[in-house]
């Protein structure tokens, strides 16, 4: 699809990143998935699904078959796990006890288990509209991420992390049940499978909102804030003032 090519060079282009933005698609029937797209040929983690998808340049759908993280598959309603077995796996591996670490289940965004196929791939390849797209890059090219989002909604993003779940629930998940731009962490899987790297972030971005989001990404580098950020160690003369845009008509 042009637009999508359109947005997927424009992104790149604005924030210089080193992989594709994703999109990413959740379907309740299989039977709407996209004749043209393949199932991931073997069983995968969903951080390894983006990562087949922002480094390699492939698109696949998968099933709860093919998942192959539970945390996962369960996060995107693919699958159903009982809260006592991810509230045992985390007691004393990520808290200090039971009662933590079902507190901690209770925070994790999950999709009900009515799902079917989740469909990951660079946003120039897909056939789809995503229900989201999920950009990968460090900190400095997040805050251009972020002034993008305030750049239309005044709101500040949110940045949640637990050291599980990075960028399934938190990342995913999050997004589709606010509507809103989330950054995370990657989880200590995502790194140690998904090839995410120490000073790597995640932002994921509804797709309904893309458009002015995007619009934000332009606007601010034409109000003086462009990625990479311009260093200036010795003020002489005096910084320049912000560069006003006027009111579109």
């Amino acid at each position: 699809m042009v637009r999508l090519k359109e947005l997927h060079e424009l992104i790149i282009r604005e924030l210089r990143l080193r992989s594709d933005p994703v999109g990413v698609k959740i379907f309740k029937d299989l039977m709407d998935v996209p004749s043209n797209i393949s199932r991931v040929p073997d069983r995968v983690t969903v951080c390894q699904l983006s990562t087949l998808a922002r480094l390699h340049g492939l698109t696949y759908y998968a099933t709860s078959d093919d998942i192959a993280c539970k945390r996962g598959g369960a996060s995107l309603g693919l699958i159903h796990v009982p809260e006592d077995v991810i509230v045992g796996e985390d007691a004393y591996a990520h808290t200090v006890d039971v009662e933590t670490a079902r507190k901690l289940y209770t925070s994790i965004p999950m999709l009900p288990p009515e799902n079917k196929a989740v469909l990951m791939g660079p946003l120039n390849e897909l056939s789809v509209d995503p229900d989201v797209v999920l950009i990968v890059g460090n900190p400095a090219q997040m805050l251009k991420v972020v002034e993008s989002w305030v750049w239309f909604t005044g709101e500040p993003a949110t940045l949640v992390a637990t050291g599980v779940h990075g960028i399934c629930g938190y990342g995913i998940v999050n997004t589709l049940r606010t509507n809103k731009l989330v950054l995370s962490l990657p989880c200590s899987g995502a790194r140690r499978v998904g090839l995410y790297i120490d000073d790597e972030m995640v932002a994921t971005i509804p797709f309904k909102v893309i458009d002015k989001w995007v619009d934000g990404l332009i606007s601010t580098r034409k109000t003086g804030h462009p990625y990479p950020i311009p260093p200036r160690i010795v003020w002489n003369p005096p910084p320049p003032p912000h560069t006003p845009l006027k009111p579109k008509t």
